[in-house]
């Protein structure tokens, strides 16, 4: 049997639209901070905040950098490509961006 996702998921949002869409290039972002810190987030130590992605293409994970977070305000960092089971890290309730 499958490893399952919390609250009885086989898989995450991100492994279904690549499963139904499979030429798509999926990245996960902004799933780990609430949407009213998406863009310039200000937080008390006055660094730029640092937002986790994660995705199979790795052009597709640099426009997402350059052309959304960087612009917002975040400095990135990529857990990783893995397909989109890397998804599972950061669990079912999530915000993707598609290309």
């Amino acid at each position: 049997m499958p490893t399952q996702l919390a609250l009885g998921h086989f898989d995450s949002a991100g492994e279904t639209i690549q499963r139904i869409v499979p030429e798509s290039k999926v990245v996960k972002a902004f799933n780990t901070v609430g949407s009213s810190h998406f863009v310039h987030p200000d937080f008390p130590n006055g660094e730029p905040p640092t937002m986790f992605i994660c995705g199979s293409d790795l052009e597709s994970k640099k426009i997402v950098t350059d052309n959304v977070l960087g612009k917002f305000g975040w400095e990135t960092i990529d857990i990783g490509g893995g397909g989109v089971t890397a998804f599972r890290a950061f669990g079912v309730f999530v915000d993707y961006i598609l290309f």
